[in-house]
């Protein structure tokens, strides 16, 4: 360009190009594939507001799900709590109940704690159904015949003589 020349002049036949202008082709060719990337920008938006709100409903049902877990746990531990007050109580009894087992059978039979004190349960339930069976009493004087006991009549015979004799008899 040479000098005192206005550039505006020789740029006239550019449209306008070199004067600080855009064509508006150029404008609407622009705006159209603004327009295309702000759809496309739009539906990733709209998609990440589903997938957010899918997320936060899936968030809220976990959280309650947590809640629940939580209270069943509490309700756990009080049941296991009471399974091992209850287990503990059934094994007091239990022994309560051996020992007293044990000591009905030294009373009513006349048997030794020592022969009973490492019975099990079993054994106990199986000498309590044998013992009625075996009488571990002495016989009753009354139910003897005339030749012996305290109501007898008086002998010189010794109780030996007198079973022989008994003998002898039949």
């Amino acid at each position: 360009m040479p000098d005192g020349q206005d550039s505006s002049s020789s740029d006239a036949g550019n449209n306008g190009a070199s004067n600080g202008t855009v064509p508006e082709s150029d404008l609407i060719a622009l705006k159209r594939s603004h327009a295309s990337e702000v759809t496309e920008l739009n539906e990733k938006i709209t998609k990440l507001t589903s997938d957010m709100d899918a997320l936060t409903t899936a968030r809220t049902a976990v959280e309650a799900q947590l809640k629940e877990a939580e209270e069943v746990k509490a309700q756990l531990s009080t049941a296991n709590a009471k399974v091992e007050e209850t287990t503990k109580t059934l094994a007091e009894t239990s022994a309560k109940l051996s020992e007293t087992r044990r000591s009905q059978l030294m009373e009513r039979h006349g048997l030794k704690e020592d022969s009973l004190k490492d019975m099990s349960e079993d054994q106990l339930d199986a000498l309590e159904k044998v013992l009625p069976a075996v009488k571990t009493e002495a016989p009753d004087p009354k139910n003897l015949d005339a030749g012996s006991g305290p109501n007898a009549p008086p002998s010189d015979l010794s109780a030996r003589e007198t079973i022989a004799a008994s003998l002898a008899a039949d």
